[in-house]
């Protein structure tokens, strides 16, 4: 339902965007790549307005928004030392860069010590309720196997995937 209608804002944007373009006057002199480029522009801003962006990693949960502010300002520091020519101010902006990193590694191991101890404390919970789907579920995230599956890929003897259970089961 959703998709739908991401689908239909996005098709009427786009119909604006090239409206727009077609009632501009046109340089007859325009280049292919320039042409390209144009309608490359209009794709990628309807895309980035209707659709958003992919955000590139997904957020631990047990990192709290301070920790993640510091991140962000640790990301900004990093991007000065990169972009600073000058040898001194590169020194310096290093410097910075690493306090800020000494920094955000203690917020983080903070977190992930509070999260664990929370964890301990919720199996606990679980293990004197007698609750022991809650007490395995903690366990597996506690071990780090929280969200794996089961299905390994099984290859015959000529190294064909085989995708039914049967097959994998002859195997």
């Amino acid at each position: 339902m959703e998709d739908i209608k991401v689908k239909r804002e996005f098709v009427i944007k786009l119909q604006n965007r090239y409206q727009v373009l077609k009632n501009s006057v046109r340089d007859e002199n325009e280049t292919l790549d320039e042409k390209w480029n144009e309608i490359s522009d209009i794709y990628t801003k309807c895309s980035e307005e209707c659709i958003g962006y992919k955000q590139k990693t997904k957020k631990k949960d047990w990192i709290t928004p301070e920790t993640w502010n510091q991140i962000n300002i640790r990301r900004q520091a990093k991007k000065k030392v990169n972009d600073t020519k000058s040898p001194r101010l590169k020194d310096k902006y290093q410097q910075d860069y690493s306090d800020i990193h000494r920094n955000v590694k203690t917020l983080v191991r903070a977190d992930k010590r509070r999260f664990m101890d929370n964890l301990a404390d919720q199996a606990e919970e679980a293990a004197n309720k007698r609750e022991q789907g809650n007490l395995y579920k903690i366990t597996k995230i506690i071990c780090g196997r929280g969200k794996s599956s089961p299905n390994i890929p099984v290859k015959d003897k000529q190294g064909n995937l085989l995708t039914s259970e049967n097959e994998q089961e002859k195997r």
